[in-house]
């Protein structure tokens, strides 16, 4: 493997590029979990199971459609150098769905963590978290960055599945 030529070639730096996004967003989204789960009582949060239970759920639901999303964009390098090597359909179809299915993975991520932002604003209230900003300072702003990452991700992830159908594209044109 050519990891010199790899390095140059665009869309795997698209794709590293997005990898590096969700590794920072991954970070971002622990710093939430601690503050869920540790500074939130300080504001005066009473724990139940009736919040906890749907904040846990979609807190695996993010985590693991986030490990998904990024391990498929890891996964799309190799059909895109393959078909660098040695162009065939099956590193066409992959270099296609691999992306494709990365974008609804990450989409699942990002409704994941809306409804978590929605939780933490709008139910937490009936268990004893007040409505001020002193601890939304801290949630918001780590919150919309990661949100912002993973959209921009998300439109990151496009390229290598655009760029596929044009390879795909074009060999149809060539057939005909």
């Amino acid at each position: 493997m050519d990891f010199k030529r790899l390095l140059v070639d665009r869309v795997v730096q698209v794709l590293l590029f997005i990898i590096i996004l969700d590794a920072i967003v991954f970070v971002l989204l622990w710093r939430l979990d601690l503050f869920v789960n540790g500074d939130l009582y300080d504001f005066g949060l009473v724990f139940s199971f009736d919040w906890a239970s749907d904040y846990w759920y979609y807190t695996g639901l993010l985590w693991g459609f986030l490990f998904g999303s990024t391990a498929l964009s890891a996964l799309s390098i190799i059909p895109h150098y393959q078909y660098s090597q040695k162009p065939s359909r099956t590193s066409k179809i992959l270099g296609f769905m691999l992306p494709a299915l990365s974008i609804a993975y990450l989409a699942t991520s990002i409704y994941s963590l809306r409804q978590i932002d929605t939780l933490l604003q709008n139910r937490l209230i009936e268990y004893g978290l007040p409505t001020n900003f002193n601890w939304g300072s801290s949630y918001n702003p780590t919150s919309a960055s990661a949100l912002a990452l993973m959209v921009v991700a998300l439109i990151a992830l496009i390229i290598p599945a655009i760029r596929t159908l044009e390879i795909i594209k074009i060999e149809i044109i060539r057939e005909d």
